[in-house]
């Protein structure tokens, strides 16, 4: 058995026409740690980059789609080797603009 531990991430946008996004954190302790922001002028493939470009992998992604056939939901996750004393939403993601922030990600 490996004693390598992961921790996980889940990027969601719920409604892509308003990009009302989540970012979810799951610890390896079992607690999760959700940071919510809407409106915001980040699309989906950009929050993929940030949360990418601060150390998680992507490991899949997940598309839900109304009756219609319009897009309604997506989702992504991310993986990461845990490590020892660093917290699961850090490094800090990076929000390219100074007018945005979203609860506590922004540095």
């Amino acid at each position: 058995m490996s004693d390598i531990q992961w921790e996980y991430c889940q990027v969601c946008v719920i409604n892509p026409n308003i990009r009302e996004t989540s970012i979810m954190f799951s610890e390896t302790n079992g607690r999760v740690r959700v940071h919510k922001f809407t409106k915001g002028a980040l699309s989906f493939e950009a929050c993929l980059g940030l949360v990418g470009g601060v150390g998680w992998e992507m490991v899949s992604t997940h598309l839900i789609h109304d009756s219609c056939g319009g897009l309604k939901r997506q989702y992504a996750y991310f993986k990461r080797q845990k490590e020892t004393g660093r917290k699961i939403d850090e490094p800090r993601i990076i929000i390219p603009t100074d007018k945005f922030d979203i609860n506590g990600l922004t540095g």
